[in-house]
């Protein structure tokens, strides 16, 4: 909030140095007027022509602003002839009663420019997340803050204030944003109550239209220091009468910040300000000054009478005020009034004593001061100024008599756009460069070009100027179409072209196909051909859809069915027999699966070395050769031929020589008492045989030492098996 006040409290010192140096008188106005080329603004999307650029024209300083008297506004019909009383015009200058913008988009009822065409939807486009921050105050001022980059609005529809645009009466900004606003184009578009406006070192151009019709505008200050601010073509574009009252000057005042003030002002000078109807009046700090003449009033041979109520064509003369200055008046030709009110003073251009505009003599040149001594002028002489203009004066007191111009051959440009109605060729004299412009109508005829996919535009377009003329208007593109041709396996297209602007593209349909019999095309598949009107033709693939004989026993293992298509196609499907309610039955085709059949070894065969280390077979195992899985759900070890079992972790070492004990292990089962008989748990999955599955019989014994050699079964061992649970 402190940095808001802070750029408020700036402001306000600002304006109070631009309304004080505003009274002051301006400079003189030029008498003759060159109208200066005006920049063609084309709204045509796909524009050909060439634009003319605005011609830089330095700034004068207040005492040199001084321009010989001759004829404002006539059309030139050929070289002159040597005059010694300036002509008087025989029509009005070509100049529109309200200035027009050239190719300028049109306008609303309330001034805004319309820049949707028809058909077509102009959308809001302020994010809620925008950088700009801003608040309308109870007086009317608009100020702006904010942080972030700031891209370029191409509508007014785009000012996050348009709601609230009429209400503007002044415009600051925050001076300590951190804002980067590129360019502020339709920024203050359709302000018509603005008055002031300050502009910050950030904004970097003005663009098109960003103080479009804003009548008020009468102080606009540029705050820049370090960057001179780009001012681009049709910023100030608007209809500013100059109303002239003693002691106010109406046009548009501009205070340009010191530090870098002469490159503002060969900026601002370099401007078109006749081409947007709008003059100014410059200042750098608090030194007043004018531009010049030929941009000041590129179009300003003519204005806004109050008498009349319209704008009028004036004459410009001079009267002697002080022995420095006279007034520079502006008679309407309408009625006679002074269109500047005798505000505007200028400085004298003295030579041999006399002032070369209103006549002045200080007394240096004979015949005392304050306009001579009564010399009848019968003896005059002329002095050349320029390669075609002299000055004419008393050959006996020196008195200025007046002023003509006397030219030679002239040369003639291109043809350039003017306004809606006419275009014009500048002509310069071949000896001065002096020149003016040549009106005339429009020769047009209509072009069109493509607006989008369902449109096209159409304006009149003059060959002469090469330039289009008026406003764009659109209507649907008048099509002509081709033949259908394929496209792809679902589409095919055709070829439209508009008859009017040329647009061409593609329509898209699908196919209209006509389908043949299903065809055997492989073991999963059949097809069918498909063919369209446009050519098309194809195969459609789908899926056979079978139906299936009953199933058949082949095998103890498998049975077989065949399986047939409507196309055609026919095979045989083969698949195992599978019993899921395990009634012992194929589900499928009912064959006999239950049969228990396991292979358990006859003889488990152990050696003793001498030193009392044991030895089993390695391949011993149970096979299951039944229809599922089974499981050894029992065994049992039995002594045999006087032979004792003992725990198989007994340590053989401590036992007697020949008490004939054997401990016994197959797998996880392994004796753990003594007697004659041991029954072992083999509980778990450790003892389940999947079907066709081998269980391996990991087997060892311990056994007591034996004085005699041991050739004899001493033990039996008893498997116990049935189908798995």
């Amino acid at each position: 909030m402190m940095q808001k006040k802070m750029g408020k409290s700036l402001m306000s010192l600002l304006l109070a140095a631009v309304m004080t140096i505003g009274a002051l008188p301006g400079t003189a106005f030029a008498a003759e007027v060159d109208q200066q080329p005006q920049e063609v603004i084309c709204a045509e999307e796909n524009c050909t022509h060439e634009h003319d650029v605005p011609v830089s024209t330095e700034a004068l300083e207040v005492e040199d602003t001084v321009t010989p008297e001759s004829d404002i506004g006539t059309e030139p019909s050929g070289p002159s002839v040597e005059t010694e009383t300036p002509p008087v015009p025989t029509e009005e200058p070509v100049v529109p009663d309200t200035p027009e913008e050239p190719n300028a988009p049109d306008l609303s009822e309330d001034g805004a420019q319309s820049e949707t065409p028809p058909d077509s939807t102009a959308e809001n486009q302020q994010d809620a997340t925008s950088p700009i921050i801003w608040e309308l105050e109870g007086d009317g001022t608009l100020f702006i803050s904010g942080s972030g980059y700031v891209p370029c609005f191409t509508s007014a529809d785009q000012q996050p204030w348009k709601d609230v645009r009429t209400q503007i009466t002044g415009v600051t900004f925050d001076t300590g944003a951190s804002l980067a606003i590129e360019n502020i184009a339709y920024w203050f578009s359709g302000c018509t109550n603005l008055a002031y406006a300050e502009l910050p070192d950030y904004v970097l151009a003005i663009g098109y239209h960003a103080f479009y019709n804003c009548q008020a505008l009468h102080n606009l200050y540029l705050c820049h220091t370090t960057k001179v601010p780009t001012m681009e073509s049709g910023a100030f574009i608007t209809n500013h009468p100059l109303n002239w009252e003693p002691d106010y000057d109406p046009r548009l005042q501009i205070s340009l910040a010191s530090a870098i003030g002469e490159n503002l002002m060969a900026s601002a000078c370099s401007y078109d300000w006749g081409a947007d109807n709008c003059p100014v009046h410059i200042q750098i700090g608090c030194e007043a000054r004018l531009l010049s003449s030929a941009t000041t009033f590129a179009t300003r041979a003519a204005g806004y009478c109050t008498n009349c109520g319209k704008t009028c064509s004036y004459t410009v003369d001079y009267e002697p005020w002080t022995s420095t200055e006279h007034c520079i008046r502006h008679w309407c030709s309408n009625c006679g009034l002074d269109q500047c009110g005798g505000a505007n003073g200028g400085r004298h251009t003295m030579r041999n004593g006399r002032c070369t505009l209103c006549g002045y003599s200080d007394g240096s040149g004979g015949g005392g001061g304050g306009g001579g001594g009564g010399c009848s002028h019968s003896r005059t002489y002329k002095d050349w100024t320029g390669a075609c203009t002299w000055e004419k004066y008393c050959s006996d007191c020196g008195k200025y008599l007046g002023s003509g111009t006397t030219h030679g051959s002239y040369s003639y440009g291109p043809w350039e756009y003017y306004n809606s109605s006419k275009h014009r060729s500048y002509y310069s004299c071949n000896d001065c460069g002096e020149g003016s412009y040549e009106y005339r109508y429009h020769s047009t005829q209509r072009k069109y070009s493509q607006y989008n996919s369902t449109q096209h535009s159409y304006r009149d377009y003059c060959s002469t100027c090469s330039s289009y003329v008026g406003s764009a208007s659109y209507e649907t593109h008048n099509f002509q179409y081709g033949n259908w041709e394929s496209y792809s396996s679902t589409q095919h297209r055709r070829s439209k072209t508009c008859a009017d602007c040329g647009y061409s593209t593609y329509e898209y349909a699908s196919h209209n196909m006509t389908y043949g019999r299903w065809q055997d095309y492989d073991a999963t598949e059949h097809r069918r051909l498909c063919s369209c009107t446009c050519g098309y033709r194809g195969f459609e693939y789908v899926r056979h859809g079978f139906s299936f004989s009953p199933w058949t026993s082949i095998s103890d293992t498998q049975h077989q069915r065949t399986k047939t298509c409507s196309c055609g196609h026919s095979s045989v499907e083969t698949s195992e027999h599978r019993d899921l309610d395990r009634n012992g039955f194929c589900d499928d085709c009912n064959y006999s699966m239950s049969r228990f059949s396991v292979t358990v070894p006859a003889n488990l065969s152990l050696v003793m070395s001498e030193g009392g280390q044991v030895y089993a077979a390695k391949t011993a195992s149970i096979v299951n050769n039944s229809t599922d899985t089974v499981a050894v759900t029992g065994m049992k070890y039995q002594a045999e031929n006087g032979w004792q079992i003992v725990p198989y972790a007994t340590d053989m070492a401590n036992e007697k020589v020949d008490s004939k004990e054997i401990g016994f292990r197959i797998n996880s089962a392994e004796s753990t008492e003594f007697g004659n008989l041991s029954i072992l748990n083999t509980s778990g999955a450790d003892w389940r045989i999947s079907k066709g599955a081998t269980m391996p019989l990991n087997y060892d014994a311990v056994v007591s030492a034996s004085t005699q050699p041991v050739n004899e079964q001493v033990l039996t061992v008893i498997f116990i098996l049935d189908w798995a649970a």
